[in-house]
């Protein structure tokens, strides 16, 4: 049976992420300074969570770059690319000053990954979940209105910021619909 989850159609940005990050076009190890923890599980790319697993927010951490993000702001996003719904974000914070998450600035808190029975690239209700670290353009500086979730495109999403965004590393992981255990 053909695994849909690998050779599902994507937008351009999530291309341009696994093309960088999960399939290793770029140097070996690239993503080893970002790591992303569900209680004590670390995520490995394509790692499966059960729900109960991803039921309360997630704990980030970026190093081996302090020296190079002085004066930086960085941006974490998670999202669900197989939403029937379009891009959802599950969580965003901005504005993070070098490599301090606790002073970000939260945009959309933790929404648990909850993917209904019968959709995802199988429609077995798998879904993947990107987390992405990116350098923003410039600081935002300012208290961001969220608005309605989800997102038709990922332009509209980085358009309402109101910076660019440069993906600097990625960690991906699936849950499926009612595994709770």
């Amino acid at each position: 049976m053909e695994n849909k989850l690998e050779n599902k159609p994507k937008n351009k940005l999530l291309e341009k992420i696994e093309n960088r990050f999960v399939k290793n076009t770029e140097p070996k190890n690239y993503s080893n300074f970002f790591y992303v923890m569900f209680g004590d599980k670390l995520v490995h790319d394509g790692d499966f969570f059960t729900l109960d697993d991803v039921n309360r927010p997630p704990k980030y951490r970026f190093n081996r770059m302090r020296n190079s993000n002085i004066g930086k702001f960085h941006a974490i996003v998670m999202v669900d690319p197989d939403s029937p719904l379009g891009f959802y974000v599950h969580q965003c914070i901005y504005d993070i000053p070098v490599d301090n998450v606790t002073y970000g600035k939260v945009f959309y808190a933790y929404t648990p990954p909850n993917p209904p029975a019968g959709s995802g690239p199988d429609e077995d209700g798998r879904h993947r979940y990107f987390c992405i670290l990116y350098e923003q353009g410039e600081k935002i500086d300012r208290e961001l209105e969220p608005v309605e979730r989800p997102f038709k495109t990922y332009k509209d999403f980085t358009t309402m910021l109101g910076t660019t965004l440069m993906p600097k590393a990625s960690k991906y992981f699936i849950c499926e619909h009612g595994v709770y255990v």
